[in-house]
């Protein structure tokens, strides 16, 4: 949801009689969980906000990037999946410069099609301008800048306007920020029970044999951006394995009922 909005209920909570009402935020509460799409076994590769929430912590914890723009905050239908980026973020950098992550995420059992679809709408996203201004549009419209106030606001937007006076968004640089979740077989590869072994033997066990695959995952992922001539050094990309991407769906869904 908005940071606007978000702060507005913190306001409300602060103000209140009580000095701690959660009314405000009770009801942002609800309204989160009626933009979820409803989980069906049927239509379960549509269930991608888990993945948004994943790129979401990706970018904030490990690119140290806020966000400025969010799919979701889009939406007006709980059945209807938005299309585009799944979100947008901001860094800024001590050069004066500031990143911009595009965030694309995917949950997709294999790897290999995981890297694939990445790929694919990275270069859609490139090759069509219309979709390019359309988030810088959002960026300007109806971002978590407008939290900022006069100058630094404007500041802020200068990055993302050509035709502002100040030449700063000459000083941003793009990168596409890829969280690709997939089904991982080497769970199953299991230690036997060992009383006296390491704690972290198991750990260290799918560590090594997740760590193999990596090469192999780094090859696929050059030769699917080579035939589609996308930049990978344009891209940052996370692959989170998990036991099982539909078993994630279902639990994800379950917590927001």
């Amino acid at each position: 949801l908005p940071l606007t909005k978000r702060r507005r209920a913190n306001q409300a909570g602060a103000t209140s009689r009580s000095g701690g009402s959660t009314a405000a935020h009770s009801r942002l509460v609800r309204e989160a969980r009626q933009l979820l799409l409803k989980f069906t076994e049927q239509h379960k590769a549509r269930f991608g906000e888990l993945g948004e929430l994943l790129s979401y912590a990706i970018a904030v914890h490990y690119m140290g990037a806020a966000q400025v723009g969010s799919k979701m905050a889009l939406k007006t239908n709980s059945n209807m999946p938005v299309h585009g980026v799944d979100g947008l973020h901001v860094r800024a950098n001590e050069d004066g410069t500031i990143t911009f992550f595009v965030l694309e995420s995917k949950i997709v059992p294999n790897a290999t099609d995981a890297s694939r679809d990445m790929i694919e709408s990275i270069f859609e996203y490139q090759a069509d301008r219309a979709k390019l201004l359309n988030e810088l549009r959002l960026v300007n419209d109806m971002s978590n800048l407008d939290a900022l106030e006069g100058a630094q606001r404007d500041e802020a937007k200068s990055y993302f306007d050509a035709y502002s006076n100040t030449g700063n968004y000459r000083k941003r640089r793009d990168i596409h920020l890829g969280s690709l979740v997939i089904s991982e077989e080497a769970y199953k590869d299991k230690l036997a029970y060992d009383p006296n072994g390491d704690h972290d033997a198991h750990e260290k066990h799918l560590e090594s044999l997740y760590k193999a695959k990596h090469q192999r995952f780094r090859d696929n992922l050059a030769h699917q951006a080579k035939a589609r001539n996308v930049n990978l050094a344009k891209c940052e990309v996370f692959l989170i394995a998990v036991p099982d991407v539909n078993e994630l769906k279902r639990a994800f869904a379950a917590l927001n009922p």
